[in-house]
């Protein structure tokens, strides 16, 4: 799903046309549509014009990107403005990409197809890392119970009889309760 937000009603629908068919696309018409509208429906991306009603796209993008559910969501900026000053004020706002206007449309389903690949990607990649941390936690208390067991089994082959023996595993009982907490009682 693709919010293009746009103010020229013709630019929207020459987007909306560009893309009918290959995307979902909604339209926001300023940059506090886009941010209540974002607020309600969740986007693969946006597409942002920089010159907008009220606030600028690069002010909209700081306010998606400084917000938790929005921070991680993808932004093209389109503009007539292409010069270097204008571009580099879209990428430090956070945007992604910056295409020039009248965007050709080969060109922009490419940078949609592109950023999206990699943002699933970069999610795959997220979770396995997620995945690998919990397991590496998982594996890290495994082998401290087992360094607890053996200990005792090295202690318990001391053992010269039941009393020793006993307090042995009084001793190792302890051990693993101030590790994992009291148990049932």
């Amino acid at each position: 799903r693709i919010l293009t937000v746009e103010d020229d009603p013709i630019q929207a629908k020459t987007l909306a046309l560009l893309l009918r068919g290959t995307y979902d696309i909604s339209l926001a018409a300023s940059g506090e549509e886009c941010l209540e509208t974002t607020r309600k429906e969740a986007f693969d991306l946006v597409l942002l014009d920089v010159v907008l009603p009220g606030r600028s796209g690069y002010e909209v993008c700081r306010d998606l990107k400084s917000r938790p559910e929005t921070a991680d969501l993808p932004v093209i900026f389109l503009s007539a403005n292409t010069g270097l000053e204008d571009r580099l004020q879209g990428f430090e706002a956070g945007g992604f990409d910056y295409l020039g206007k009248p965007v050709v449309k080969d060109e922009l389903v490419r940078k949609i197809d592109l950023l999206l690949a990699h943002v699933a990607e970069t999610k795959t990649l997220k979770e396995a890392a997620d995945m690998a941390a919990s397991a590496a936690m998982t594996a890290m208390t495994s082998a401290a119970e087992q360094g607890l067991v053996l200990d005792f089994m090295r202690r318990s082959f001391a053992c010269v009889d039941a009393r020793s023996l006993a307090m042995g595993i009084v001793a190792a009982a302890r051990r693993f309760g101030q590790r994992h907490g009291p148990g049932p009682v």
